[in-house]
């Protein structure tokens, strides 16, 4: 589950060449968090109707807030990996049809430190590669929204994958249009 273009490298030894299309985003209300108080923290997907699949890691830094429970919405437990729980970490892999009105998941945090959402919580490539795929195939980059914040509109160049047992290294890169 999760690989819907069957390209995925299991020992991450090796990377694929992969450009991103576009972004695919969650929607997160962005919250002043507070020391002692619980939080509810809804992933929304922006758009599911044309979507294959997606999948990512969730990080949040359990030094300034802790997941205490996790509310399913589409997602179900099967699709969510807990082994890192205890470190902030939370992987997920989906696939198949969404309900447009349903939130992904919703977390349930508790804040030990006075912070924004957004400089706590990320989603990234740190277990789990994050990347979805729509309709037709085409890779997209996982992203969260937090409200106001503003989705990244400009060209990036990602961090390189050195491969130590070939003379290739792979630059990752995402470009918010299609250019010709």
């Amino acid at each position: 589950i999760g690989d819907v273009t069957l390209d995925a490298v299991a020992n991450q030894l090796m990377s694929s060449n992969r450009a991103y299309r576009g972004d695919f985003i969650f929607n997160v209300p962005e919250q002043q968090l507070h020391p002692g108080e619980s939080y509810r923290v809804q992933l929304k997907p922006s758009e599911s109707n044309n979507l294959q699949g997606f999948q990512f890691t969730l990080q949040l830094d359990p030094a300034i807030a802790k997941i205490s429970d996790i509310e399913y919405g589409f997602a179900k437990k099967e699709n969510l990996g807990t082994n890192y729980f205890d470190q902030g970490l939370l992987t997920a892999s989906w696939n198949g049809l969404a309900n447009e009105t349903a939130p992904f998941l919703t977390l349930i945090i508790k804040a030990s430190q006075a912070v924004n959402l957004s400089e706590v919580l990320k989603l990234n490539s740190r277990l789990t590669k994050a990347e979805a795929y729509d309709g037709q195939g085409n890779a997209l980059r996982p992203v969260l929204s937090f409200g106001n914040q503003d989705v990244k509109t400009s060209p990036e160049l990602y961090q390189n994958t050195p491969n130590p047992f070939s003379d290739k290294t792979t630059i990752g890169f995402y470009l918010p249009e299609k250019a010709s």
